[in-house]
C-alpha cells in the first residue's frame, strides 16, 4: 500500500523487486499532484511550478503502470484513471464514513449557531492560497452585511501573516492542535463552512 508520488517513488521499485508475486500493490491517489501544481501555475504563472508538475506527473504516471490497483476519492479522477489507465483496476473510495446519518449534530436550529469556519494544513499550499483569498477579496464584504460574524479558522502551520491579520480583527479567531472534540464543537456550532480553493485537485 503506497501513498504520496514522491514516497511511493522512493520505494516502489523497491516492493516490485521483494514482494511475492501474489501480493498486489496498492496506490491512494490524495489527489493529482500533478494537476494540483498544473492548476497552481495558472494563476501564479510560476515556470518553476510548471516544471515541478511535469516532474509528478511523470512519477504518477510510473506508479499508475507499476501498481496492480488505484484508490482515489474523487469521481473526476476515476474517469481519468478509467479512460487513460484503463487497463489498471481504479476504485473510487469515500474520504469519510460516518457511522450514523447526517446532519452529525442535534444543534440543527440555526439561529442558535453563528460564524464561519475554514479547516485546512497550511503546508498545503491551496489552503493558505485560498483562506487569504477569502481574507482579502470576501471578508470586508462579508462584515459589512453582518457585522457580528465571526470567521474561525483552524489548521496546522498557521504563518505569522494569518495571526497578524487576526491581531487587527477581533472577530477573526486561529485555533492550531484541536482535538477531535474541539474540532467537533466548532462544527456543532457554526453556521456555515467556508472552502474558498482557487485551485486543487482530488
Amino acid at each position: 500500500y503506497l501513498i504520496r508520488p514522491e514516497i511511493a517513488d522512493d520505494y516502489l521499485e523497491i516492493i516490485l523487486s521483494t514482494k511475492n508475486k501474489n501480493t498486489k500493490l496498492i496506490y491512494y491517489v490524495m489527489d493529482f499532484h500533478f494537476l494540483r501544481l498544473e492548476r497552481q501555475f495558472e494563476f501564479t504563472n510560476n515556470p518553476l511550478t510548471y516544471e515541478e508538475s511535469k516532474r509528478l506527473k511523470y512519477i504518477e504516471y510510473t506508479i499508475f503502470e507499476k501498481v496492480d490497483s488505484i484508490l482515489t476519492i474523487s469521481s473526476e479522477e476515476l474517469k481519468f484513471l478509467n479512460k487513460n489507465f484503463n487497463h489498471k483496476k481504479s476504485i473510487l473510495i469515500p474520504t469519510f464514513i460516518y457511522k450514523q446519518s447526517l446532519p452529525l449534530s442535534p444543534n440543527q436550529d440555526l439561529k442558535f449557531r453563528n460564524g464561519l469556519l475554514f479547516v485546512g494544513g497550511f503546508s498545503h499550499i491551496p489552503n493558505l492560497d485560498g483562506i487569504n483569498y477569502f481574507l482579502n477579496n470576501s471578508w470586508d464584504i462579508v462584515k459589512n452585511k453582518i457585522p457580528s460574524i465571526t470567521l474561525h479558522i483552524v489548521g496546522s502551520n498557521v504563518p505569522d501573516t494569518l495571526y497578524k491579520f487576526a491581531q487587527k480583527d477581533k472577530m477573526i479567531f486561529i485555533y492550531e492542535n484541536l482535538s477531535d472534540i474541539e474540532l467537533f464543537n466548532l462544527y456543532d456550532n457554526v453556521r456555515i463552512t467556508i472552502a474558498p480553493i482557487r485551485y486543487g485537485a482530488g
